[in-house]
């Protein structure tokens, strides 16, 4: 993936893309995103944020009309809800790092009392958007092999009952892969209502 230069612009740029492709936002949940970090930015860069991101927002739209009637992210999140019955959290988009978004998902499962939990954070999700793989990580609360290993079995069965092709070495210590995954993902502000927060750190 080509490097995208540390500038505050050219990242927020680079973030925005991401996030609409992501199709979790709406248009003004990411004017809102704008505002809160450039609010040190000159004005035309802002405005220029601003329509940049309309313009993109509008190719998603039109592309969202032709996604096939069930997409794989339909599967996921189905699997996802499927989990709940197994006291396991699906936590999509969860922070931007490794370390962060499993702190994120154990924090999140905890709080709102299940036993384990699945994710994929931001890194994750630009590779499936580039490469069209998705690789999914998972633990147990109690963070042991035998725990973390049954979550990854209700995971990956999941995953497989809802469509999906994972691979796995069922190992505590492999993540696991959906491979040949063509993330398409129709808004819903049930999942926004999260994901504005463990994607995009806002309230």
């Amino acid at each position: 993936m080509q490097q995208i230069p540390y500038n505050g612009y050219t990242l927020l740029s680079f973030q925005l893309d991401v996030a609409i492709r992501s199709g979790f936002f709406s248009l003004p949940t990411l004017y809102e995103y704008i505002d809160i970090f450039t609010s040190t930015t000159e004005e035309d860069e802002r405005v220029s944020l601003k329509l940049d991101t309309t313009n993109h927002y509008q190719h998603y739209l039109e592309a969202t009309a032709t996604f096939p009637e069930v997409t794989d992210c339909d599967r996921l999140f189905l699997a996802f809800q499927s989990l709940k019955k197994q006291s396991i959290i699906g936590v999509p988009w969860c922070d931007n790092a490794p370390t962060a978004a499993c702190d994120m998902a154990v924090d999140i499962a905890a709080e709102e009392g299940y036993d384990g939990c699945c994710y994929f954070h931001e890194q994750d999700l630009t590779d499936c958007l580039e490469q069209g793989e998705l690789y999914i990580s998972f633990t147990g609360l109690e963070e042991t092999e035998e725990d973390t290993l049954k979550v990854g079995d209700a995971v990956f069965a999941a995953l497989a009952e809802a469509g999906l092709s994972p691979q796995w070495q069922r190992s505590p210590y492999e993540r696991i892969v959906v491979p040949e995954f063509t993330w398409q993902n129709r808004y819903d502000a049930e999942r926004e209502e999260r994901a504005r927060f463990t994607a995009l750190g806002m309230p």
